[in-house]
């Protein structure tokens, strides 16, 4: 059996904010997201925001490759506000 090394990028905002206006904002869903006392699976609750995007899971030697992948959603935004 040959294990296989697992790697990804993603952009992630973590902070107290309303998760919908990054949504309405940058117009891009997330992959995952939660609000400040959403139950994790441990039990416990959240005490901050979370948005993550753009995941990338696409294996390549070079990481740089990766985060360009995680970005390429976002970069066309920068300007746009």
């Amino acid at each position: 059996m040959t294990e296989k090394t697992r790697c990804y990028t993603c952009f992630s905002i973590k902070e107290n904010f309303e998760s919908d206006d990054i949504v309405s904002y940058l117009n891009l869903q997330p992959f995952e997201q939660w609000r400040i006392g959403d139950e994790k699976k441990n039990g416990r609750k959240f005490d901050f925001v979370a948005w993550k995007f753009g995941l990338c899971d696409e294996y390549d030697v070079f990481v740089e490759n990766q985060m360009h992948c995680t970005l390429k959603e976002l970069k066309p935004k920068k300007n746009s506000y």
